[in-house]
């Protein structure tokens, strides 16, 4: 018989303390507390991006947008981000995101609790 102890699980949490409501803003870079394949899937393992969130292994870096702040980036297939939100009310609601691409027929969709809400969305490059 082999008896395994888990002294410290690891658990998901909303980045910052709060689920982000909806509707609501949500950054890209605050993505949920938790690590590797509980918050995020990462393929590499430092921050390509070397800002924000230094310590995890997710891409961010300064955005040059008007504005500033910080973005996601260095993303390839496979990878995926979770957020813990906290929806208003039940209804239709809108969906903008900032994207941008080094090249095209980059692709990605938006879930809830696993189940694909936006269908394959087109990056323009």
């Amino acid at each position: 018989a082999v008896n395994v102890t888990v002294s410290n699980p690891v658990t998901q949490t909303p980045y910052g303390g709060s689920a982000w409501p909806i509707p609501g803003k949500i950054e890209a870079e605050n993505y949920d507390r938790g690590g590797q394949n509980v918050a995020f899937n990462e393929t590499t393992t430092a921050n390509q991006g070397g800002a924000y969130r230094t310590g995890e292994a997710v891409d961010v870096e300064p955005c040059t947008d008007n504005g500033g702040g910080f973005n996601v980036g260095y993303i390839v297939e496979g990878e995926w981000l979770e957020y813990t939100v906290k929806v208003a009310s039940s209804g239709t609601y809108n969906l903008a995101v900032s994207v941008a691409a080094t090249s095209s027929g980059k692709t990605f969709h938006m879930e809830i609790d696993g189940s694909n809400l936006t269908g394959t969305l087109t990056v323009p490059n």
